[in-house]
């Protein structure tokens, strides 16, 4: 074998073996990206949330969302639709593996699941309208596979 041809070889070899290097590399700084994304995204909407589920708390004295009252106080329905489009956004992210759902299951998954307890009855009540029977079913399916998850795992 001549030298020029060992040569092209190892360079051959050499590149390959930097070309699995920087796939492997590339593969993990997404995974960290998007774990960050999760945490960055989750932060900001809790933060811009904060003084409306304030209010919830104030109005509601904490139980479950009454339906009457979402009924009767606009300002409280539009703050609940807003909560629950912030959520839906959220859990579109996840379910679209934007956002890392292990990462926001440790972060925040006890939390979901009493966000959407908590505003399931509203949620039943609009899903009896034709147009709206889908309305949330991605922060549903969200909080279902976080529950399934700990079901696993205990």
């Amino acid at each position: 074998m001549e030298a020029d041809t060992l040569v092209s070889i190892v360079a051959l070899l050499i590149s390959i073996l930097a070309l699995f290097v920087s796939i492997y590399f590339n593969a993990k700084d997404h995974i960290r990206r998007r774990k960050q994304a999760t945490i960055e995204y989750f932060e900001d909407i809790t933060s811009k949330l904060y003084n409306l589920q304030a209010k919830f708390n104030i109005k509601l004295s904490q139980l479950d969302i009454e339906m009457n009252k979402l009924d009767t106080d606009s300002e409280l329905l539009k703050d609940a639709t807003e909560v629950l489009a912030a959520f839906e956004r959220l859990c579109v992210g996840i379910n679209t593996h934007i956002f890392d759902i292990n990462i926001l299951d440790r972060m925040a998954g006890s939390y979901l699941i009493m966000m959407y307890e908590r505003f399931n009855p509203y949620i039943e009540k609009i899903r009896t309208d034709s147009t709206r029977v889908n309305s949330y079913r991605e922060f549903e399916c969200v909080v279902n596979k976080i529950k399934q998850k700990r079901k696993i795992s205990t």
